[in-house]
């Protein structure tokens, strides 16, 4: 796991459950892979994108998995050393919230 996270943090709001969440950004190409668990009070996720150096980790409370949209999800950016080109945080983000809304990426 990459360890810097910096100041790069996203939030949203969904209906969906991180699990979902996760398989829909893999099947859209936005990450390669994730781990989705949970406890008692939250549910995450740690995604590895297409470039090996940005790990994604979402997370949010579950409220006992009723009422998700109540909820913030945080999803960290961590890298390891540098900080990844703001462009590409960007990109990324706007990726992530494409899955949701109708956002022009061009």
């Amino acid at each position: 796991m990459l360890r810097n996270t910096g100041r790069l943090k996203l939030w949203f709001r969904s209906p969906k459950t991180l699990e979902k969440i996760g398989e829909k950004l893999t099947k859209s190409g936005v990450i390669n892979s994730y781990h989705y668990d949970y406890e008692n009070v939250s549910e995450w996720i740690a995604a590895k994108t297409k470039n090996a150096d940005l790990e994604l980790n979402f997370s949010r409370n579950h409220n006992e998995f009723t009422n998700f949209e109540a909820e913030w999800i945080a999803v960290l950016f961590m890298y390891n050393k540098t900080a990844p080109n703001k462009s590409h945080i960007h990109k990324i983000g706007l990726e992530i919230m494409a899955q949701w809304v109708q956002v022009d990426l061009t």
